[in-house]
């Protein structure tokens, strides 16, 4: 496999047209993330790396540029959440990974025509006495990564560099203890994998809702466009509360890799 240079992605493009994906357009277009293909001139099927995350383009290959996708799936994307363009593509990694995968679901959403409106509706929504808000950082992202038994939104994060180079989120506090909290990464296009949970005993009390807002509140403020893919049910349905609309569901793979085989 051949990895292309940001200035050298004009043979991808016509893998990327009219693709769903956030990431996929802008690495196709030379402004972002990492990308292999076969061939420098002309290329069938491309892989496409960019942060916590793979994608499959094209059509998956046979013979010896399917062993050479393999290795450099295992050397390069193997800590990644690997999204697959089809289900050819679906079967080429259950058959190549076999009983070393797992698959979790994921959910886009489309944003309404006036998401002001939607955002200002939920902006004043009233916290519980004590409990405040506050932006999170590098010192906060560490803070909460150990509490991720009580309440887990970091999770989604492979580490500290990947949420400081990508992330964005916000963390609920009663005193100076993490009650809540929302995250997820940030593109120009969009967030993926976001991510909103509260601690148990302060559910239902309007935390997420409000965290949701200052998230979108803050993507308005950076020029942030406010699709949305959520890590789970619960943030897909926080971001209907906001006018969000369900758009597709779709599946990522994760794979367990003998790290012999990169050699």
């Amino acid at each position: 496999m051949v990895e292309l240079g940001m200035a050298r992605r004009e043979s991808i493009r016509h893998l990327s047209v009219g693709h769903g994906e956030i990431p996929v357009r802008a690495a196709a277009e030379g402004r972002m993330g990492r990308v292999w293909v076969p061939l420098p001139e002309e290329s069938s099927f491309c892989l496409i790396s960019l942060g916590a995350f793979s994608y499959l383009l094209g059509l998956p290959p046979r013979g010896a540029e399917s062993i050479d996708l393999y290795l450099t799936i295992c050397r390069e994307c193997a800590d990644t959440n690997i999204v697959p363009d089809s289900t050819l593509w679906c079967e080429w990694l259950e058959e190549q990974f076999a009983g070393r995968f797992r698959t979790s679901a994921r959910y886009a959403l489309s944003a309404p025509e006036q998401v002001e409106t939607a955002c200002g509706r939920n902006t004043a929504a009233a916290l519980p006495d004590l409990v405040r808000l506050k932006k999170l950082d590098a010192a906060w992202y560490r803070r909460a990564i150990k509490e991720t038994e009580q309440v887990d939104f970091v999770s989604i994060f492979a580490d500290e560099e990947q949420f400081l180079q990508f992330g964005i989120g916000y963390l609920a506090l009663h005193g100076n203890r993490i009650v809540g909290g929302c995250a997820a990464y940030a593109f120009p296009e969009g967030l993926m994998e976001v991510k909103v949970a509260t601690a148990e005993a302060y559910r239902n009390k309007g935390i997420a809702t409000a965290l949701t807002s200052r998230l979108l509140e803050d993507c308005a403020d950076s020029g942030i466009e406010r699709r949305w893919e959520a890590a789970n049910l619960f943030s897909s349905r926080m971001a209907e509360k906001f006018g969000y609309r369900p758009d597709r569901e779709y599946m990522i793979y994760r794979i367990e890799v003998d790290h012999s085989e990169e050699e």
